[in-house]
This record gives C-alpha cells, structure tokens and sequence, in this order.
C-alpha cells in the first residue's frame, strides 16, 4: 500500500484515487493485488533509483519496458 500511496501523491489524479479504492478492495477480498503496466514500471524505476550499490543507478529514469508478451 506505501509504494500505490507514493505513486498517487506522485501523479495526482482522480483515476490513481480511483486505482487506490481498487486496490484496497483487492487486497480485503484475496490479500494481494495486481499491479498495472504503469505501476510496475514506476516500481522498477523507483528500486534502480534507490540501489545505492548500483553504479548505473543515474541513468534511472531512462528505463524503458520492453513489453515482448505481443510476439509470444
């Protein structure tokens, strides 16, 4: 719930409270959820920006998804 909350203080819009209300009831019917294509790239970049052993780590934000579930 901490990294949906970040993200929603982060894009401030009506449809991530939306997504927030979703998520809670997902979690109170099975105990989990799932995350959404944008949720799981912001997560992504977010743990390479914060690896403090990571050498690379400045280039965080150029991370790019390559989604290849199109040609499976």
């Amino acid at each position: 719930m901490i990294f949906i909350r970040n993200l929603i203080v982060i894009l401030k819009s009506p449809a991530h409270e939306a997504r927030l209300q979703q998520v809670q009831k997902e979690i109170e019917a099975s105990g989990i959820y799932q995350l959404t294509e944008t949720e799981l790239i912001y997560g992504a970049k977010l743990a390479w920006r914060n690896s403090s052993r990571c050498i690379g780590r400045i280039q965080w934000s150029k991370l790019q998804d390559l989604n290849y579930d199109d040609g499976l």
